[in-house]
């Protein structure tokens, strides 16, 4: 009888540990204002030193649309900047381990994993990340260069469908974040890059993917690699993957260059079976 109260106890403890880490946190742990249109909630800032965060589905009676910064000014420090050659300052991020984004939520910020130029905080601590599936991806045009009045874009060599293009293209950036094990992918997500130099083990794509960036699992031109990555999880109902593309101008579909060989899985641990399966979707780069 005792031993079965304890067991009893202990699962009512863990259940209790499961609900306190999903609770999201209170409003007063961000600094926010409305999005442009008045519609949602926009986060500017994370203002606490928890470890997990926790997005809130709402604000003030108002939806959280957009989290455009996560910087965090309550701790900071030096680093050696590796461009600049000297000692530097930056806001820090390192104490973060768990980001969950409800689904509502359509633009996220970059999570670097080492500080960069015009980025205030980066997140060498960031182990778990849930992405929103309703997070935009891609621009609806991208000027080559300022004063550009041709719009450039991506085609799908096949369907001739416009992928995203340009900065940040795909709604997501966690390049080089070594201690993130696990990023978790909602069905309705299409496009995924910006995942190299993680320390990913294992990844399950949804049923609605539809294009792999160059950079999803290695750097564009091989480095940089997932070298951890040993296991890739793909719906049988996915048949095609686009894992390259061309360049066209405007509304016309005209490419002048063949597609770059995408190698998006290079230096991955997959064994052959799984890279067979990638092959038989498309891809024709290195592992």
């Amino acid at each position: 009888m005792i031993k079965k109260f304890s067991i009893l106890v202990t699962m009512a403890f863990l259940a209790l540990l499961i609900s306190c880490s999903d609770k999201p946190n209170p409003a007063k742990d961000f600094t926010y204002t409305t999005t442009d249109d008045g519609s949602g909630i926009r986060i500017t800032a994370y203002r606490a030193k928890k470890k997990n965060v926790i997005i809130p589905e709402t604000i003030e009676g108002l939806p959280v649309k957009e989290v455009v910064s996560f910087d965090n000014f309550n701790k900071s420090g030096s680093y050696y900047s590796k461009l600049f050659k000297q000692r530097m300052t930056a806001n820090w991020n390192t104490f973060i381990k768990k980001v969950v984004f409800p689904d509502c939520v359509e633009i996220i910020p970059a999570f670097p994993g080492e500080p960069e130029v015009l980025t205030e905080g980066f997140y060498t601590a960031l182990e778990y990340v849930k992405l929103p599936a309703s997070l935009k991806q891609g621009h609806v045009f991208t000027p080559a260069w300022p004063g550009d009045t041709e719009y450039h874009y991506l085609h799908d060599p096949e369907t001739k469908e416009k992928l995203p293009v340009g900065v940040n293209e795909f709604g997501m950036d966690f390049r080089n974040l070594a201690s993130l094990k696990t990023i978790v992918i909602p069905e309705g997500i299409k496009y995924i890059d910006n995942l190299y130099g993680t320390g990913l083990k294992s990844v399950s794509l949804p049923s609605t993917i539809r294009f792999v960036g160059y950079s999803a699992f290695a750097g564009r031109y091989g480095d940089y690699p997932c070298k951890a990555l040993s296991s890739i999880t793909i719906p049988d109902s996915v048949s095609r993957i686009c894992f390259s593309a061309n360049a066209y101008t405007n509304s016309s579909w005209s490419p002048t260059d063949e597609p770059e060989q995408n190698n998006c899985f290079a230096g991955t641990n997959f064994n052959l079976a799984t890279q067979n399966k990638l092959r038989q979707l498309g891809y024709d780069g290195e592992f």
